[in-house]
């Protein structure tokens, strides 16, 4: 697991708690108090002070040096040429799966993943596919409000991967797919009863 997917594993659960309606205001601010204070001893227990500083340090070289590659650990320039590589045609866009091949083409470097799946889409797929892409998206998350029983760990899954995709290319992913699944099941299972 990664920075991101552990912040979004939480987001999820947060969103999960705070649209429960199991949970009254009482216990919901109990447990993100608990919440915090579990994060804050443990990041007081287990934070190296001298890798802080040093990445510190690093980071302020790259905004002095205005260094965006390293700073965003290489995305920034990756987005960079996928932007440029959209505006060349943007209607269709280069052909679904052609980034890492045009990348490297364009830069001499090996293919990368454009690691945005947003961004992936308008660049593959042009206006025309990354409409249907948010359509997708979007449709998502209505279904996931509309869920009766079970609208938390809905909206929470849906929250979570939503925000996610902005800098992962989660529809690979068995979590991308197994995640929509549950959203899905949970709102034909739960509308159903009536």
């Amino acid at each position: 697991l990664n920075r991101s997917s552990i912040l979004m594993e939480i987001l999820g659960l947060l969103t999960c708690l705070l649209t429960s309606p199991k949970f009254t205001k009482k216990v919901k601010k109990l447990v993100l108090l608990f919440l915090f204070l579990v994060s804050v001893s443990y990041m007081a227990w287990k934070i190296n002070y001298k890798a802080i500083e040093w990445r510190y340090e690093q980071t302020e070289e790259s905004y002095r040096l205005e260094n965006w590659r390293r700073l965003t650990a290489g995305r920034y320039f990756i987005w960079k040429k996928a932007w440029e590589l959209f505006l060349e045609n943007p209607i269709i866009g280069i052909g679904l799966g052609s980034f890492p091949y045009r990348y490297s083409l364009r830069t001499g470097d090996c293919g990368r993943a454009v690691h945005n799946a947003y961004l992936k889409f308008l660049v593959e797929t042009g206006i025309i596919g990354f409409l249907f892409f948010i359509y997708i998206i979007v449709s998502l998350g209505l279904i996931a409000f509309k869920t009766k029983f079970f609208k938390h760990i809905s909206l929470a899954i849906w929250v979570s991967f939503s925000f996610m995709i902005f800098t992962h290319e989660l529809l690979r992913a068995k979590d991308f797919w197994f995640g929509s699944a549950v959203i899905l099941a949970l709102y034909y299972i739960t509308n159903r009863r009536k």
